[in-house]
């Protein structure tokens, strides 16, 4: 009888629960469907949208709740509702009900048909500027009210997050909506009766969401944009064919040819809807690189070339016995595809952007996979010295800068020796041919790579596994970072990064077709009959184009009488991100490390090695950041004691966020992001956007409400978040925490 009373008072208690998800549910799309209605253009469906709207801005959003509540309440007692219910609660959950009004909304505004409500109901809590956050793994953080006005300029620059929401969706995703009501509603009718009817709407344009199942998971898989949809893709199949597609994306990328995931899958997708049956796990690579081949002539997308080469070679592959008219219907969809997921979800289709956005969107360029190769080298060819033999095998070949008077250039990270060619070249980029810049590139690395034989200030010389060549940064060798671009400072060198004196050149643009040139190049140097490497002196002006000529042509043509170049050296060179992932002693510090690991935090009772993943993940970024500190060896244990010492913590051993800066005067706190409830993709934007901002250093909260740990953001490439984990060896972030509880960013700037 206990038991049986137990079990009744569950039952309530869940049938209670159920009420209030399915109230809340039924809010939420009743909410959004109002801006659906309003979107799709018909008379009756916008009246009842705009019905809603107006409702709700008189009553401070309790209409819509009614109508949630009401419809609930038809659903329990109405033949079926209880499917009707469990629509509304699964389109609710996933976020697809808030990726569709907010779409719907965004254009609302761009046509003027606001429903008589010009502002959004409103959808979250202003981020907090956090003051005091928790020391380690185990602390509370604690945070105060975000003042505006109390903020850097910088600072209220980063603070906007990445949006697309000015721009206008010109797709007719929404016009099919036009037919689905059918009854005219009148200003008289109950609002339930609304209610039902913006339901019945809501139904009928999820019922065609599904189309989009495949953009909405590989977007997922690969980083992109989702508008908020929080589904998992758990079919290991998918998952599979999803990477395939994200590893065809980043490998066209990396060769200048920005191609999104969803519009490699497209083809696949909209021939299985007439017929084609390709399984996900019988795609293969070699089938998603056809795709992304069929989009491009001479490396540029090029639509009219795209549907020449669906109608041609493509669907006929895959689809037998369509006409022609059918088979460039097909192709029409395939190319629509991607336009009308954009429009869903609220984001600018990526193939019509203007150039000023693709500039602009380059402006946070990401880290770029660069080529990684190995020298086999027996000396050198020097004019007035002749061969000068010096047997070689160097792995992992590294530039550091330095000025041409010698010293080195402060905060300048020594660079991968692929990058700096492509930086050289990128300095001096003048529209030159593919051809000419091939030669280019082969002779600035031969340059480079023995420019120590020369005699002068120039060095190579092994440092661990690593060879670094030392040369100046001035006149035909000045680098300007491709990732970064480069400015002048005062003394006149140019320098990485657009901010501070006189900016020379923005970031390189994704669609830039230097490094794919580059790229084709990788490992070559010029060299003499008996295969010593030729010191060519470079210059950009003695290659220039000639009708006909390849770049092996014109480099003989250019060095063959004055320096005996007779050959081209290959060496074993393959495309790698380890160049955007730190490498020094600092990246592998730990906070358990015996060296620091007892270090007390504060008057928190509790050590460095219990509470210090945030201190820790802190001194990498300032080593890597390369300022000056006030601490004679610096590392974890002393940043720790130096701030126990100059006030660094508060109560408890939470680190006050102005402590670094008094160990490092120039690395100053600059401001925090709340990362949680946001998509993979919004998240991505942002700590991209802040990471890869030259003189900003960041850090990341990444087990949210699971616990607390605080990790080093190294950089982003592609999708792939670098960390430097003051706990793991992990350089994944999202491979080693799961991305949905990255719950907060914190940043530093370099001033």
């Amino acid at each position: 009888m206990a038991y049986k009373a137990t079990r009744n008072s569950y039952d309530d208690d869940d049938k209670e629960s159920q009420k209030i998800r399915n109230d809340a549910n039924n809010t939420r799309n009743v909410r959004n469907a109002a801006d659906v209605a309003i979107a799709s253009g018909n008379p009756y469906a916008m009246a009842a949208g705009a019905a809603v709207k107006g409702a709700d801005k008189l009553t401070g959003g309790r209409a819509s709740q009614a109508i949630g509540k009401g419809v609930s309440t038809a659903n329990r007692i109405t033949p079926g509702g209880n499917k009707i219910q469990e629509l509304s609660n699964n389109v609710s959950e996933s976020g697809i009900s808030d990726t569709a009004g907010k779409a719907a909304a965004m254009k609302n505004r761009f046509s003027g048909n606001s429903g008589g409500d010009q502002e959004s109901l409103p959808s979250s809590v202003e981020d907090k500027k956090v003051e005091v956050s928790s020391a380690g793994s185990s602390a509370t953080a604690v945070s105060s009210d975000d003042s505006k006005k109390d903020k850097p300029k910088e600072d209220r620059v980063l603070d906007e997050t990445p949006t697309d929401e000015k721009s206008e969706s010109k797709s007719g995703f929404f016009g099919s909506v036009s037919t689905v009501v059918k009854v005219v509603v009148i200003a008289a009718l109950p609002l339930i009766l609304i209610g039902i009817i913006i339901m019945t709407i809501m139904i009928a344009i999820f019922g065609s969401v599904s189309n989009f199942d495949d953009a909405f998971g590989v977007s997922t898989i690969s980083g992109e944009e989702v508008g908020g949809d929080t589904s998992t893709v758990t079919d290991k199949n998918k998952q599979e064919y999803y990477q395939r597609v994200n590893d065809v994306k980043l490998s066209n990328l990396s060769n200048g040819r920005g191609v999104s995931s969803v519009k490699l899958t497209a083809p696949f997708h909209v021939l299985n809807s007439y017929g084609a049956n390709l399984k996900d796990e019988n795609i293969t690579t070699d089938m998603i690189q056809e795709v992304a081949d069929a989009m491009f002539r001479d490396n540029e997308y090029d639509e009219e070339y795209y549907k020449e080469n669906l109608v041609n070679k493509i669907i006929p592959k895959y689809i037998k016995n369509k006409s022609k008219t059918e088979i460039e219907s097909i192709a029409n969809e395939i190319i629509d595809y991607e336009k009308n997921y954009n429009s869903l979800i609220g984001k600018q289709d990526s193939t019509t952007s203007t150039t000023s956005q693709l500039s602009s969107a380059s402006s946070s360029s990401s880290c770029t996979p660069t080529q990684v190769c190995t020298f086999d080298i027996k000396g050198y060819s020097i004019s007035g010295k002749g061969n000068v033999s010096e047997t070689i095998t160097a792995k992992d070949v590294y530039v550091k800068l330095h000025q041409c008077d010698g010293k080195v250039m402060a905060n300048e990270e020594t660079v991968p020796f692929e990058k700096y060619i492509l930086g050289v070249l990128y300095m001096n980029e003048d529209g030159a041919s593919a051809e000419v810049i091939k030669a280019r590139a082969v002779s600035l690395r031969s340059s480079v790579i023995s420019m120590h034989a020369k005699g002068g200030s120039s060095t190579l010389k092994q440092e661990g596994s690593r060879w670094i060549l030392s040369i100046p940064s001035c006149n035909n060798y000045t680098y300007c970072n491709p990732d970064k671009g480069c400015y002048k400072d005062s003394s006149g060198n140019v320098r990485s990064g657009t901010e501070g004196g006189t900016k020379i050149k923005d970031p390189m643009s994704s669609i830039s077709n230097l490094k794919t040139y580059v790229d084709a190049t990788a490992g070559e140097m010029l060299a003499n009959s008996q295969g010593y490497v030729i010191y060519t002196n470079y210059n950009p002006t003695n290659i220039t184009a000639q009708d006909g000529l390849s770049y092996q042509q014109l480099l003989v043509q250019s060095y063959g009488s004055s320096l005996g170049a007779a050959n081209i050296l290959k060496n074993s060179c393959k495309l790698s991100t380890s160049s955007c992932i730190s490498t020094g002693e600092y990246a592998s510090w730990r906070q358990t490390d015996g060296r620091w690991s007892r270090t007390p935090m504060g008057d928190s009772g509790r050590t460095l090695g219990q509470i210090g993943c945030l201190v820790t993940s802190i001194s990498m970024l300032i080593v890597k950041s390369g300022v000056p500190t006030n601490i004679t060896n610096f590392n974890p244990g002393t940043f720790v004691e130096y701030l126990n010492s100059h006030g660094g913590f508060s109560d408890g051993g939470n680190l006050n966020w102005s402590g670094p800066s008094k160990a490092a005067p120039s690395f100053k706190y600059a401001g925090s992001k709340t990362l949680s409830g946001k998509s993979r993709e919004e998240k991505l934007s942002i700590i991209s956007s802040i990471a890869n901002q030259s003189g900003y250093y960041a850090v990341c909260e990444v087990k949210g409400n699971t616990g607390q740990h605080w990790v080093a953001i190294d950089s982003v490439t592609g999708s792939t978040v670098n960390m430097m984990d003051p706990s793991t060896n992990s350089t994944d972030m999202w491979a080693q925490y799961n991305w949905q509880n990255t719950s907060r960013i914190v940043y530093f700037k370099v001033s």
